[in-house]
């Protein structure tokens, strides 16, 4: 079996087991930030794990018969002229892998590309370390990092602005877009793993509820 096909394997039962552990244990309880913090390290183990080999039978020594078989003149490997390159499924399955592992990276960047130039189009005021970009999109209010961009017509000071306001600045200060871009160059890569999909979907949602709860 080819080396990758055997990484990726190990790589989806352990991504299985760790997002079925979730799902059992964890999933229901109200620790939000250990379930957060239990979520990044299972994306990073899922890919490092399977890099380890952990033998757990001892392999058993050739005999003295096995060995001498081994040397006769016919058992030995003969030299075979190299064929031409044949295109099979392999080289297919690698070539539409790497084609979508490419459009996701260009789909990244033009979101952040887009982020940017409405950074730069506007004249960001300063608010707690904060940079607030006033704008008319109307996936406003969302954040960035440190960059916090805020719909022109909600007001602030109202109770729904101030819990909405509360909600981005929770954002920024957890760092929630770090564990995004993480996640999303990592899914760049393992996009073939649909259990990463589904552990995109649960820390999203957990980002969401921490937001909440500050903002209540």
């Amino acid at each position: 079996m080819q080396p990758v096909l055997v990484y990726l394997l190990k790589m989806l039962l352990c991504s299985a087991v760790l997002l079925g552990y979730y799902w059992v244990a964890l999933r229901n309880e109200r620790f939000h930030q250990w379930n957060r913090f239990y979520l990044l390290s299972a994306f990073v183990l899922s890919v490092v794990i399977p890099f380890f080999n952990i033998p757990l039978l001892k392999p058993e020594e050739p005999t003295a018969v096995i060995t001498f078989v081994g040397a006769l003149p016919w058992n030995q490997n003969m030299l075979v002229k190299p064929t031409a390159f044949a295109w099979g499924w392999k080289e297919t399955g690698m070539m539409v892998a790497a084609l979508v592992s490419l459009l996701l990276l260009l789909h990244l960047l033009v979101s952040v590309l887009r982020i940017v130039r409405m950074y730069k189009r506007n004249t960001p005021t300063y608010f707690n370390e904060v940079s607030v970009v006033i704008t008319e999109e109307r996936s406003a209010p969302f954040s960035f990092f440190r960059w916090l961009f805020w719909r022109s017509d909600i007001d602030p000071d109202t109770e729904n602005g101030q819990r909405m306001l509360q909600h981005e600045l929770t954002h920024i200060s957890e760092r929630h877009s770090a564990d995004k871009l993480f996640v999303e160059l990592l899914l760049i890569v393992c996009w073939v793993n649909p259990f990463f999909w589904l552990m995109r979907r649960e820390l999203y949602a957990i980002h969401e509820f921490l937001a909440d709860q500050k903002a209540i």
